[in-house]
């Protein structure tokens, strides 16, 4: 897991990740999970412009690492630069579409599609057992009743989920196409001996298309252990090259096959004359809410539980007890009661938010507004600390700490590390700098030679 903070005002944008990674290893027959506390997860996403990039969630894409992905990309990136933040995001996205290899991309499909596969068989397979063990036998038309139904259902739980916004309305098909090979024997392999409609079979291979162009991760459309990959969380931050004021993008990525990223954009947030502050934290930012709001999400879900369950449950316990009024006026009364109580819970609702706005969230967002630089940085900084702390002082893994990696990017100055750790000692690795400096004067050299340098 991880801990990661995005703090922007209109002098910068301050970025800071802790260090922990959690890897799940198999040791008899069960998952336990193993933390490391040296993982990198924020970088620079151009060597010459003031932009960077935070990573997490999955720490590779389809197997491969985030870290070697982003230096590629920043090595083909060289000299260029776009006008606006949003560039920087579509050329990246673009660019994770052909750095997977193609074998890689058929594994992920394969991998899920069985995983899917498998998630209906063991449906049809409970549902079988839980005729027989009533009845004490089914029947083979019950049998194939239920592999029908059971299909249906999943296949038109996925045609209705909301298509990806980035993927083209085609795609389905042209995967069911590609793939059909896989496809076809795959549904032989699951599904063995099952009874299975000519109707059946089209729509499990239509299943395929479906499951990676809804819009949701394979992960939200089905939770549980039978899927190899979740998704990656990514953070681009900073400035355009026309950007006066710093700007954040978070995408969601999925993985990739055939040529295109499932990938698309959660959140996008920008200072301007009128936003002067943004707070963002990523992965686990419990603490950053109770900082920012005053109060615990998981006790502000409890309370807001609590109260709605009262509003809703006393006009029964009410009428209940007042026996005077006629049991015939008692339903409309009932109603009446229910609706009042909606109005009520409504306006309660409204003034906590309204307090923890006005007591709490705008306090600080005026105040971090007007953060100098260092100052940005070190709030940061302290933010994912105390989620680091937290983590500690409880009963829980500690999915977050290690040292804590802190930039600052400002129009001005570009990307600067304010703190960086280093799987090596520098003192002992001269050439490791000079390599990385001597490429920078190369691309320099050659880009003044043709012409381009702003």
């Amino acid at each position: 897991m991880t801990a990661e903070v995005a703090i922007l005002n209109r002098f910068g944008v301050a970025l800071a990740a802790d260090s922990a990674v959690t890897i799940e290893t198999k040791a008899q027959g069960s998952k336990r999970p193993k933390i490391y506390q040296s993982s990198n997860k924020l970088f620079t996403l151009s060597k010459y412009q003031p932009v960077g990039i935070m990573i997490f969630g999955n720490v590779t894409l389809l197997g491969l690492p985030w870290e070697t992905i982003i230096k590629i990309y920043r090595r083909a990136l060289g000299t260029s630069k776009f006008k606006t933040l949003e560039e920087y995001a579509l050329d990246f996205r673009k660019y994770l579409a052909y750095v997977v290899p193609e074998y890689q991309q058929e594994k992920y499909f394969t991998g899920n599609l069985v995983g899917y596969y498998t998630l209906i068989k063991n449906e049809i397979k409970k549902q079988v057992e839980e005729i027989t063990q009533k009845q004490g036998s089914i029947t083979p038309t019950d049998i194939k009743k239920i592999v029908s139904s059971t299909i249906e259902n999943h296949f038109k739980r996925l045609q209705n989920k909301n298509a990806h916004p980035e993927i083209p309305d085609y795609f389905p098909d042209e995967l069911g196409n590609k793939y059909i090979n896989i496809i076809k024997e795959n549904i032989d392999i699951v599904f063995e001996q099952l009874p299975r409609s000519k109707q059946d079979t089209e729509r499990l291979q239509a299943i395929a298309g479906l499951l990676f162009t809804r819009e949701e991760s394979i992960k939200d459309i089905c939770p549980g252990s039978f899927f190899p990959s979740e998704p990656s969380g990514i953070v681009i931050a900073g400035y355009g090259d026309e950007e006066v004021f710093p700007s954040l993008i978070e995408l969601t990525i999925d993985g990739v096959l055939d040529g295109i990223a499932k990938c698309k954009i959660d959140t996008s947030e920008k200072i301007t004359f009128d936003q002067t502050a943004v707070i963002m934290p990523f992965a686990q930012g419990e603490m950053v809410s109770i900082f920012m709001e005053g109060v615990s999400p998981d006790y502000q879900d409890a309370i807001n539980s609590a109260l709605s369950q009262i509003f809703m449950s006393y006009p029964k316990i009410l009428l209940d007890n007042l026996p005077q009024i006629p049991d015939q006026e008692k339903d409309k009364v009932f109603k009446k009661l229910l609706s009042v109580g909606k109005v009520v819970l409504n306006d309660i609702n409204n003034g906590l938010n309204r307090y923890k706005r006005d007591a709490f969230i705008g306090p600080i967002l005026t105040a971090v507004g007007v953060l100098p630089k260092d100052e940005l940085a070190i709030m940061a900084e302290t933010l994912v600390n105390l989620t680091s702390f937290k983590r500690k002082m409880s009963m829980e893994m500690e999915t977050v700490g290690g040292p804590i990696d802190v930039a600052l990017i400002s129009k001005g100055d570009g990307f600067v590390w304010i703190k960086r750790k280093h799987y090596f000692q520098a003192e002992l690795n001269h050439h490791f700098f000079s390599n990385y400096f001597r490429e920078e004067k190369a691309d320099l050299i050659e880009e003044e030679g043709n012409g381009t340098s702003s």
